[in-house]
This record gives C-alpha cells, structure tokens and sequence, in this order.
C-alpha cells in the first residue's frame, strides 16, 4: 500500500488492504513486499489518466514527479532527492525522444506488428529498521532497446 502513488505526487491517496487466504501456497518469493504490486497500480492509473486527456504518458510522468522537499501520503518528507535527476539521465542516454519517433515510424509503415516504447520511474525503500536485515547492494537494471538494441547496466553499491 505504500507503493501506490509509485514516484507521483498524489495529493490525496485512500487505500485500503485486505488479507486473504488461498488455498495454494505462493509459488515465488516475498522480497518486494507488494511494492511491485503497488507500483503497478500505479503506472495503471498514469496510463489511464494519459489516454483520457490525451497526454503523452511519459509527459505525465513527468509532471508529476515527486519533487525535492515533498512529502509522501504516508507523512515522509523527501530530502536529497534525485529522481528527476534519474529521470533526465536515463532519458538522455537512451536517446528516448529519437527512438520514440523511430517507434511512432514503424508503426505508421506496419499494420500488424506494432512496437512501443516508454519511460516509467520507481521509488522504493530499500531499508528496513534492523540493521542486520539489510543488504549492501542493489543492482538497479536500466534496460532500452532502441528497435531492440541498446541496453545499459548501472551498478550501484549503496554505503
């Protein structure tokens, strides 16, 4: 649940969870603590929006970008920021601009087969309270296939 506003500014979140039981057992493991879920709420919700008012998804995106000093339904407020940073970094060495027209190209010259291309940020906490229950690294994938080619690794060590 607190991944549903993703890296967006959302001035008013209700959200509500509910535990379920199955009668199967889960088949993969637990490590995104329904953050993935979240965020796919999330980017749901920004792609609906952007079709209804007719806005390129990736604009809105961006415009809604948490910003630095904001603050989180949750009450957390954001310091050293650096998502539009991130943003702007991976727009640029993916060339995203050139390759969107590349895409809206091919898809204008082929009837059938279609191609897409977006831009889509994630926050995500990557701390817990103990101590001993975190990890020393993460490694952050930044995948563009440039009409499928293109991709680039980034390597963070967290300190």
């Amino acid at each position: 649940m607190l991944h549903i506003e993703n890296a967006y500014k959302v001035p008013k979140v209700d959200v509500r969870g509910y535990c379920c039981n199955t009668n199967i057992q889960s088949n993969t493991a637990f490590r995104g603590f329904g953050g993935p879920q979240g965020n796919f709420v999330a980017e749901t919700y920004m792609d609906e929006i952007a079709c209804e008012i007719g806005m390129d998804p990736a604009e809105l995106r961006e415009r809604n970008l948490y910003q630095e000093g904001d603050v989180t339904f949750y009450s957390q407020k954001l310091d050293h920021l650096t998502l539009k940073r991130c943003w702007d970094e991976c727009k640029a060495m993916s060339n995203y601009d050139q390759v969107k027209q590349e895409v809206k190209q091919w898809n204008q010259q082929h009837k059938w087969k279609k191609r897409g291309i977006t831009l889509i940020p994630c926050k995500y906490g990557v701390a817990f309270g103990g101590v001993h229950m975190n990890q020393g690294g993460a490694l952050v994938q930044v995948r563009c296939h440039h009409l499928f080619y293109n991709t680039f690794l980034i390597y963070q060590t967290i300190k």
